[in-house]
């Protein structure tokens, strides 16, 4: 994040109420080490917070958590320690304490970071410091080092799913490039599995699947109109049914399409391979940044077909939208217990992000109840 905007911009921002300085000698450490049964690597990562934060990522995250959320975890722990770094001028895990997780809020705030990313990022070294503080208390003497900080106040909830317009648009595009492509019209070059795409978003749009989960999609998953064992956030498995459509569309792919590339990767059971022209050993299936590609392309096109004021930004137009819109069309016809069993959340109150209610339809509600009907 460009040094954090290095961070603190001035000596004024370093930390002159309870910072602590190293208290831990060898003999203090060998002694705790002894008598809490630690492991090697905690031990040999001595005070460091950036070996300590690789340790806990090793023994509690990795292989644990997603790989989707793995690589935010450790995004926000990178970022935190080049605040911490810059601040400190070094990575002593002994000055790490309230007030400085506090000065860390407040110059992501004086950034512009939005509240949901300040939040997400406090999580995640919150969870880290309470760890560290259960396994290496010697380190920090003020106990939790995120005790008493508080994330900043969240923006109200707004509707985040598209339109019924602007999903019709996408798919007329969609469906537009395999036809393009299927015949002697030369289309678009760079839509080169145009069947593949079609798939990939159908998924997102009426399956309501995450980015990593179709990512993570095996051949073997797909049972006619259902996915079988999808790996979801927290490592836990899901079925989930899907529309004739959808299911053709993957059928579609498959007997077209994935076999002109399976060539090049014959050793991967992935669902969507990659396009590639060289073999690929270490590659098995579409990454994230592909999808991020695939749904940003339909942009310009889609915006082509209804008036500018209601164009698209290209901020708007990413995969998880698509599971916005295909939680609020279920909510719908539904109810919030059958959004969460879809969508794979464990908690209810999850659910609330995607019940909002678009303007439109909001006025139109309050409008039928102001007329009694």
């Amino acid at each position: 994040m460009q040094k954090l905007e290095r961070a603190v911009t001035s000596s004024n921002n370093r930390i002159n109420g309870d910072q602590v300085s190293q208290a831990s000698t060898p003999a203090i450490l060998s002694k705790f080490v002894a008598g809490n049964n630690i492991p090697a690597d905690l031990h040999q990562a001595g005070n460091d917070l950036q070996l300590l934060s690789k340790v806990y990522l090793k023994n509690r995250i990795t292989g644990l958590k997603s790989p989707e959320t793995v690589r935010h975890i450790n995004s926000d722990l990178e970022n935190f320690l080049l605040f911490f770094k810059e601040y400190f001028k070094e990575l002593e895990a002994q000055k790490w304490s309230p007030h400085a997780t506090r000065e860390y809020i407040d110059a992501l705030q004086r950034l512009g970071r939005k509240p949901s990313t300040i939040t997400r990022r406090l999580i995640s070294i919150r969870a880290f410091g309470r760890w560290l503080n259960s396994v290496r208390e010697d380190l920090l003497p003020l106990g939790d080092p995120t005790e008493g900080v508080k994330p900043p106040a969240q923006e109200p909830l707004r509707p985040k799913g598209l339109t019924d317009k602007q999903v019709k648009a996408i798919l007329v595009v969609a469906q537009r490039r395999i036809t393009y492509r299927e015949s002697d019209h030369p289309g678009r070059k760079k839509d080169q599995r145009p069947r593949r795409d079609y798939a990939i978003l159908m998924l997102l749009l009426h399956g309501g699947l995450r980015r990593s989960e179709v990512c993570g999609l095996k051949l073997d998953q797909i049972h006619d109109a259902k996915l079988i064992n999808v790996k979801c956030k927290g490592n836990s498995l899901r079925d989930i049914l899907i529309g004739q459509e959808t299911a053709h569309a993957i059928k579609a792919y498959i007997e077209s399409e994935r076999k002109l590339d399976l060539e090049l990767l014959p050793a991967s059971t992935s669902l969507f391979l990659p396009v590639g022209t060289r073999r690929r050993d270490n590659v098995s299936g579409t990454a994230s940044r592909t999808i991020n590609y695939i749904v940003k392309s339909f942009l310009k096109e889609a915006n082509a077909l209804f008036p500018a004021d209601e164009a698209l930004k290209i901020q708007d137009l990413h995969p998880h939208v698509f599971r916005h819109t295909h939680a609020y069309n279920v909510l719908k016809r539904s109810s919030v217990a059958y959004v969460q069993k879809r969508l794979g959340h464990k908690r209810s109150d999850l659910v609330v992000r995607y019940a909002q209610i678009p303007e439109e339809d909001e006025r139109e509600i309050l409008e039928r109840i102001e007329s009694g009907k």
